[in-house]
């Protein structure tokens, strides 16, 4: 499947609308469900779906060109961080949730409307920040942005939200 990597600087196809997806959209199947839009996952996602008939089903939408791999440029993946940040949810992501939030920017950036789909309440919580659509798979989904205050998971310390450490108990905060 890595062959089919993309870069995140090519002109994409005639849809106006690009579907980012996240793991919980591969695991629901909607790569095999949804027909006539463009879809993308970041090659992170790709490394989250490790059941092998989501794996499947995504190796043969790839195969068939109904899904994209797209690495997003950093710029945008720093810029997710920072969003994420802004709400208190940065510890909460992973780097496949920051990559699927860096997506949506950069198609967002393009002028494209981005539509993401994820069961994610942490990366709902950013993109509505964000002003970016997204649509629940199986969950109800978030009502409005929250606001979270940062404390360290180890001590209870409160947080800026851009330490790499704990200054109290010197917990290593590294969101990778």
């Amino acid at each position: 499947m890595r062959g089919s990597d993309t870069q995140g600087s090519e002109v994409w196809g005639e849809t106006s609308i690009v579907y980012v997806l996240d793991a919980s959209a591969v695991f629901a199947g909607i790569e095999s469900a949804v027909y006539g839009v463009e879809m993308v996952v970041p090659p992170s996602v790709v490394d989250e779906v490790l059941d092998p008939v989501s794996s499947a089903r995504l190796s043969t939408a790839v195969a068939l060109g109904r899904v994209k791999i797209v690495k997003p440029p950093q710029e945008l993946l720093n810029q997710a961080v920072e969003s994420a940040k802004s709400v208190g949810e940065v510890y909460k992501l992973s780097r496949a949730d920051l990559e699927v939030i860096a997506l949506a920017l950069m198609f967002r950036r393009s002028g494209r409307e981005v539509v993401v789909l994820t069961d994610d309440y942490s990366v709902q919580n950013v993109l509505k920040k964000l002003g970016i659509k997204w649509r629940s798979v199986k969950s109800r989904g978030i009502g409005r942005v929250l606001v979270r205050k940062l404390r360290c998971p180890n001590c209870g310390a409160k947080l800026r939200g851009d330490e790499k450490v704990c200054p109290v108990c010197g917990r290593d905060l590294s969101t990778s």
